[in-house]
């Protein structure tokens, strides 16, 4: 029964990895996996042969369900990004349950006491990022050409080193939604422009970009959760504030892009939904307080 449930919570963080504006680590967080996920990981190589098996069981059934997550609901998100009025709708749940997301944060965290370091912090998490979203975006479409099958499943493409060294790195900042509270990976790949591919290459099982993210995401997952279990606890207060940062470009970039293309007999319906993303966002994180 315990690994049943492990699975399912897999499958829940594999969701909220697809949906941007939703972190898997806050799922973990609010499922209460969340330090035993983190401590694993961080922790298993150092660890002896017996905990680690442990430790072995224990993320192949959080992995197993987050592949089930992912792969089943891909071909879900990306009908919905093929839609402009059902895009529209999600952008705005998405921009509510960042906004929910953020609001819970600053009223349960007590290291969020204003100061200069924190305040600059702050300010240069959202510069950057939204200054990389900027410098990437333009790579919003890729053509790889089917070349042939793998193992009758996998579609075989076209071998693009340069852009699936990029992948690979994708994989690793979208690694950062699995070990950080509140800070989505999808989100991010929106703004770089790289949502969409991502979602085609889970629901046209594309080998050699999958590879090169899973590789991205394996190396992101160990390393970041080292830096994020080191920074909270030398740095708490600044490494929420590097959250919130990162939550707050994330809306400002996902805002520009709907209102380049924004569908005005909609608008009341998204903002309608954008507030059912926000008290989704704010009471499932209050529960877990």
């Amino acid at each position: 029964m315990k690994s049943i449930r492990m699975i399912i919570n897999g499958i829940l963080i594999g969701v909220a990895n697809l949906v941007p504006g939703i972190s898997g680590g806050t799922i973990a967080y609010m499922l209460g996996i969340y330090e035993d996920l983190i401590n694993v990981i961080s922790d298993f190589i150092p660890n002896k042969q017996n905990k680690r098996n442990e430790y072995i069981k224990f993320l192949l059934l959080i992995g197993s369900g987050l592949g089930i997550g992912i792969v089943g609901f891909a071909k879900v998100f990306e009908f919905i990004t093929t839609k402009p009025s059902l895009e529209q709708h999600l952008f705005f749940f998405i921009i509510g349950s960042i906004v929910g997301s953020i609001c819970i944060m600053i009223s349960t965290e007590d290291t969020l006491k204003p100061s200069l370091r924190k305040g600059i912090v702050f300010l240069a998490s959202i510069i950057i990022f939204l200054l990389i979203a900027n410098l990437n975006s333009a790579e919003s479409a890729v053509d790889l050409e089917v070349t042939g099958k793998f193992l009758g499943i996998f579609n075989l493409t076209n071998f693009d080193l340069k852009y699936f060294l990029w992948i690979f790195v994708i994989g690793i900042v979208a690694a950062g939604s699995m070990v950080v509270p509140g800070f989505s990976g999808s989100a991010l790949l929106l703004t770089l422009g790289e949502y969409d591919n991502v979602l085609m290459f889970v629901s046209e099982r594309m080998i050699y970009p999958l590879v090169f993210l899973g590789l991205g995401c394996i190396a992101g997952v160990i390393i970041l959760s080292k830096i994020i279990s080191i920074m909270f606890a030398k740095f708490r207060g600044e490494t929420n504030y590097l959250i919130i940062g990162l939550m707050v470009a994330s809306v400002i970039k996902i805002l520009s892009d709907i209102l380049a293309s924004l569908i005005i007999n909609q608008l009341i319906i998204s903002m309608i939904i954008g507030f059912i993303g926000f008290i989704v966002s704010y009471k499932c994180l209050g529960k877990k307080e």
